[in-house]
């Protein structure tokens, strides 16, 4: 079902969600690599047991996605784990930023965030 949240811009009040016994998986943006007026780029958010999160791609925005929704998604500082499905920008541009404030509110455990293939920088 679609969550509007009145007070959010249009390309940030479209998150997804999909509610099952154990685990909710929330869709905070499905566009492609540029986003549009109703969808931000590519962010997935499967929550176990109302606490625990894993994160699947971190497109640009993610974070904005998660002040606008964290009513249904949760706060971001759940997340657990990031899984980045392929490297390509519009998948990993939203990383850096996440992890910085993940860095400055979470201090008491690691992130992990894996990919399918090895970063060459």
């Amino acid at each position: 079902r679609s969550k509007e949240l009145p007070y959010s811009p249009s390309a940030l009040r479209n998150v997804k969600e999909q509610h099952h016994s154990d685990f909710t998986i929330s869709f905070l943006g499905t566009s492609a690599s540029v986003p549009t007026t109703t969808r931000n780029t590519c962010a997935t958010l499967l929550r176990l047991n109302g606490r625990e999160s894993f994160l699947f791609d971190v497109g640009e925005g993610t974070q904005r996605q998660f002040l606008y929704a964290k009513s249904s998604v949760g706060k971001i500082s759940f997340v657990r784990k990031i899984f980045i499905t392929h490297l390509h920008s519009d998948h990993i541009f939203g990383l850096p930023g996440l992890l910085l404030e993940l860095n400055s509110i979470v201090r008491t455990r690691d992130i992990a965030v894996a990919t399918t293939r090895t970063w060459q920088i």
